[in-house]
């Protein structure tokens, strides 16, 4: 059996405010195993086809902002007391 952890994911920032708001938060309860590219794929779920071109150039980064790479998976950043995972959604 494969823990699950709360993962959150908050828009670091945006290009348009109408489309995508920064700071809004979406979450999530996932295994610690799973990839970072299987967390994005849960996120980009939350927008529609119009605002999912460009939800789809953000990269996710730890509240250090150190930038995942999608083949990472969530128990490579995470501590044994952390009940719960803040990453953000930054485009550059």
């Amino acid at each position: 059996m494969t823990d699950k952890i709360d993962v959150s994911i908050r828009i670091g920032n945006s290009f348009n405010w109408e489309n995508i708001t920064p700071g809004k938060t979406y979450y999530f309860r996932v295994n610690k195993d799973v990839k970072i590219s299987d967390l994005k794929s849960l996120f980009y779920e939350y927008f529609d086809e119009n605002k999912k071109n460009d939800i789809m150039r953000y990269q996710i980064y730890t509240k250090n902002i150190i930038l995942l790479h999608n083949d990472n998976i969530i128990s490579d950043v995470i501590k044994d007391d952390d009940e719960g995972i803040l990453f953000y959604a930054i485009v550059i």
